[in-house]
């Protein structure tokens, strides 16, 4: 395994050297030699592969539901508006008695947008683009982990009634016969209690496994993942 490529870290995670295996490592998540996890973990990432300065999601989403208030409009979809180019899509459905979001990445989006991501400082600069091909479900992964707590986040800021609500996130990707295949990749749970107990400027993305009840990886893309690992 590779661990020596490593990406420098302000305000994510605790150490400013981290790779993504020592990081979900820290965060409880539980590995063996090869890359598959123990029994009964819930993860695997096992190589550095994408890190992202909290800052900048933040502040992405900050301005934009500041440019659309400042126009009279709501600040309704603000994720999607910001990072919806990249693929990532989060669609809450909420009613009196039910808060259910499902969220959803085009994996051939994310990846046509490597190099535009890196840029901007969502992707570790010093991947090459074979890692597009390689370790795509890898870097998906990996990319979910930066994205679902701003997508949390903006679920309660944008919906006053929401409270208890359930987190889906699926995958879209492209199968070995060339059609569309929408896979499950991670899910929990989420209440405005623990919203409102985090400091958001200050949460360190991963901790997301610590703090949202019933996280759970799919078993399914925990295996095309390891897939990706055991090649090397």
């Amino acid at each position: 395994m590779d661990y020596c490529r490593v990406a420098q870290i302000e305000g994510l995670f605790e150490m400013k050297r981290l790779t993504v295996r020592a990081a979900l490592e820290k965060a409880g998540v539980e590995f063996i030699a090869g890359g598959a996890p123990q029994s009964g973990g819930n993860a695997m990432l096992s190589r550095c592969v994408v890190m992202t300065l909290g800052a900048i999601i933040s502040s992405a989403i900050a301005a934009h539901a500041e440019d659309k208030k400042a126009n009279g409009q709501a600040p309704q979809s603000t994720v999607n508006m910001v990072f919806g180019r990249y693929g990532f899509h989060s669609d809450p459905k909420l009613s009196a008695t039910e808060c259910n979001v499902h969220m959803n990445l085009d994996q051939k989006t994310f990846l046509d947008n490597f190099k535009e991501i890196q840029k901007i400082g969502l992707l570790n600069e010093t991947l090459d683009s074979s890692t597009v091909f390689t370790e795509p479900n890898t870097l998906s992964l990996a990319f979910f982990f930066q994205m679902i707590p701003p997508a949390t986040k903006d679920v309660y800021e944008e919906n006053a009634d929401a409270d208890k609500c359930s987190f889906k996130q699926t995958m879209t990707i492209i199968d070995d016969y060339g059609n569309d295949k929408t896979v499950p990749a991670l899910s929990y749970t989420f209440t405005r209690a623990i919203y409102r107990k985090i400091n958001w400027d200050n949460f360190p993305n991963q901790n997301m496994i610590k703090v949202a009840p019933g996280f759970r990886i799919d078993p399914e893309l925990q295996t095309m993942v390891s897939g990706e690992q055991n090649r090397h």
